[in-house]
């Protein structure tokens, strides 16, 4: 199998990275998950309806592990599978550099197949914190450079290309509003005393 001789590895960006998350589906279905701590790996959900609460917070949390170390198992020319057709989920991930990578995910023969393109926008990048002693250095300068370069190297790899790709990346990769939020209904209290217990 020729695949077998080539790299799968598409893209890596580690969850640390990651500062929101834009879900996006044909029917209208939406969701956006961000960090508000860049120290911690904790997500809220921006616009949150009122009645509603998060899902499972390792359901929220683990998206953001979505392109970490994303891996290939078949790959075919972009044309052949989005001709005539939109993707049935766009996925956007936002660094706190400024990265901003997307995945569309597109059905054909009753698999999905995801296309990467990535960009890079210098207004959302945010520098780390750094002494006094630092901030004269051309350190935020270098990683600018360094994540234009990212960006560009992404999209003219992946821009003309689809991949099928493990199901749990997907999974990850398409979630519903339905799968982060859920019903904020009180928990009623069960616990009851043998006082309050009818007698026989």
């Amino acid at each position: 199998d020729l695949l077998d001789w080539v790299d799968k590895n598409l893209i890596s960006i580690r969850h640390d990275r990651v500062r929101k998350i834009f879900f996006s589906h044909e029917d209208g279905d939406s969701a956006e998950l961000e960090r508000l701590d860049r120290a911690l790996f904790k997500y809220s959900i921006k616009k949150l309806p009122s009645g509603m609460k998060m899902a499972s917070p390792a359901i929220v949390n683990a998206s953001g592990g979505a392109l970490s170390f994303l891996q290939f198992l078949d790959v075919r020319p972009l044309v052949e599978v989005s001709t005539g057709v939109e993707p049935v989920t766009r996925t956007r991930l936002q660094t706190w550099d400024g990265l901003i990578v997307t995945i569309s995910l597109f059905e054909y023969d009753d698999l999905i197949w995801a296309h990467i393109s990535a960009v890079f926008d210098q207004q959302l990048f945010i520098p780390l914190e750094k002494s006094v002693e630092a901030e004269d250095s051309g350190e935020d300068l270098d990683k600018v450079q360094s994540i234009q370069r990212e960006a560009q190297e992404i999209e003219n790899r992946h821009n003309q290309w689809v991949y099928l790709i493990e199901d749990e990346k997907i999974e990850k990769l398409s979630r519903r509003s339905e799968d982060l939020m859920k019903a904020d209904i009180p928990e009623e209290d069960s616990d009851v005393s043998p006082a309050d217990e009818p007698s026989e």
